[in-house]
């Protein structure tokens, strides 16, 4: 449960992000990446596969029928009936080894272990060491591995390893106590253990006593329990002490009468060791429905907070406008450059006409006639922060449902020191503006111009349009964008080039016709004196 409810809030939050930074059709190409990628790695399995025909004996009834009728026997005892192929070869790391994806399963096994297993009439032994991987397989050791997959593309997404690992740990565990049950006898699983744990040569000359001692040690450090949170599979003293724990609880009879054939200090050691093992009480083998409620609950509750603060909060992504405003094109039209065009003809913007004035200070420290909003407090000779400034720049229509906000730290890196949200009543339901002040012009026309990309040239009458405004000179006094956001919604972008303030309104009621329209009115910023 923790695996699936960390991956599921991790993906989900980050499909959401991705939606409202860059809308649905670069979610949709994130998504056919990585079935490409997966793609590919199933059609490099296929290669893998190929390879192995040529350099590695396919076990069958035909090539190795001793090693096929013990794998059939397991199969039949487990009730596996997905295909998957065996392979022989001449040296393979650990004596096996196992891959499962997307329907492509192949277990390796090493030619020398196989033949000493045959020769010494160890059949018990062998019937482990394949059991233990069709054990996982049963155990759906593989059903997380596109998550796997995608995490590793992006290494910002390493700590997901943390809650997945245990997953793999455990139904690596699952495997090992399914092989035990289709070995039948604790011996030769003890045997097969010893020599996965040292060795051919020196797993018959191994200890127990020792090897208890040495697993009690790896389980009660805290620095080894620290190393094997980002392991997938569990430490190989774990996974011995988990099979003699395992047996102490389905063949007591099988383990006492191993116990017998011990000397009595080892007898004691292993006494001690299984009383104080972890997994004395047998798993679950259905979830806790109250644990999956609970799952479940998180997870949903968590999704939808992020989703409130990505798509919903005021300052969030989608809340500014589809835009983040430290330089990010965020508007569907993709990334093709172009260039500002100025309209010398467009109308004039009347949102530059003072409405009243008011008392404000200047940087000398000596008070200077500016425009207020009504409501808003002025200030003497003392210092204003920029966000009451900006607040006194907001028009008389509106201003009494604009609020300052926390500046993000992007947008603060992009020279902003102050922005206001407001939201008129003309532009509907969900409706707002957002104005933006920045330190210095170039960094507003930065911000803009980014924004802008790709937007044709026109009066938004039609469709989308970019251009610029006068108002009673011959500079220009900014410049004007409208577009349809990523989420859908209508946006007219504008900036006043002598107060270094960005403003953009999202309607999604409005037309863009609409919105140009209503820009043409009272929208602000209010202009002060000088």
């Amino acid at each position: 449960m923790i695996a699936l409810s960390s991956s599921a809030i991790v993906l989900g939050v980050a499909a959401m992000a991705v939606y409202a930074l860059h809308g649905w059709k670069m979610l949709a190409a994130l998504v056919g990446t990585l079935a490409a990628l997966g793609t590919l790695i199933w059609l490099f399995l296929q290669m893998a596969r190929s390879r192995l025909l040529g350099g590695a004996v396919r076990v069958t009834g035909t090539t190795l029928p001793e090693l096929q009728s013990v794998f059939d026997e397991v199969r039949a005892r487990l009730d596996y009936r997905k295909h998957v192929d065996v392979y022989v070869m001449a040296k393979v790391d650990g004596g096996s080894a196992m891959t499962s994806y997307l329907g492509t399963r192949l277990i390796q096994l090493d030619g020398g272990l196989v033949a000493e297993l045959l020769e010494g009439d160890r059949r018990a032994e062998l019937t482990y060491l394949i059991a233990r991987h069709l054990g996982q397989l049963k155990a759906r050791h593989q059903r997380l591995w596109p998550v796997v997959i995608f995490i590793s593309m992006a290494d910002s997404l390493k700590f997901l390893q943390l809650f997945l690992a245990p997953y793999f740990r455990a139904t690596a565990k699952s495997g090992d106590q399914i092989a035990a049950i289709c070995c039948g006898d604790t011996l030769p699983t003890v045997a097969m253990l010893n020599r996965l744990l040292v060795g051919r040569k020196l797993g018959p000359r191994l200890d127990v006593t020792g090897v208890l001692d040495h697993a009690a040690i790896v389980r009660r450090r805290w620095l080894p329990r620290l190393a094997q949170l980002f392991m997938s599979e569990p430490h190989a003293t774990n996974r011995y002490l988990n099979l003699l724990t395992f047996f102490a609880r389905v063949a007591p009879r099988e383990i006492s009468a191993w116990r017998a054939t011990l000397d009595y200090a080892t007898a004691s050691r292993l006494g001690a060791v299984l009383a104080a093992s972890a997994n004395r009480r047998p798993p679950r083998r259905r979830p806790n429905p109250v644990s999956v409620l609970l799952a479940t609950l998180v997870t949903g509750g968590v999704l939808a907070a992020c989703g409130w603060l990505i798509f919903a909060a005021p300052g969030s992504i989608a809340f500014s406008g589809g835009i983040a405003l430290g330089g990010t094109t965020l508007r569907a039209g993709g990334t093709n450059a172009a260039s500002l065009i100025d309209h010398g003809d467009a109308p004039a913007s009347s949102t530059q006409a003072p409405v009243g004035t008011a008392t404000t200070a200047t940087t000398a420290g000596t008070a200077s006639t500016g425009t207020a909003a009504p409501g808003t407090a002025t200030a003497g000779t003392t210092a204003v922060s920029p966000q009451r400034r900006l607040l006194a720049r907001m028009p008389p229509g509106f201003a009494q449902t604009c609020q300052a906000i926390p500046v993000p730290a992007a947008d603060a890196a992009q020279g902003a020191d102050a922005e206001v949200t407001c939201q008129p009543a003309a532009l509907g339901s969900g409706g707002y503006v957002r104005y933006v002040h920045y330190r210095t012009v170039g960094a507003m026309e930065s911000v803009y111009a980014d924004l802008a990309r790709g937007v044709p040239s026109g009066y938004c009458t039609s469709g989308d349009g970019q251009g610029s405004y006068r108002q009673g000179s011959s500079a220009p006094a900014g410049g004007y964008a409208c577009y349809v956001s990523t989420t859908g919604h209508r946006e007219f972008a504008w900036t006043d080039n002598r107060l270094s303030i960005l403003t953009i309104a999202t309607s999604g009621n409005m037309t863009l016709a609409d919105l140009y329209q209503w820009w043409l009115g009272d929208t602000g910023p209010e202009e002060g004196p000088g």
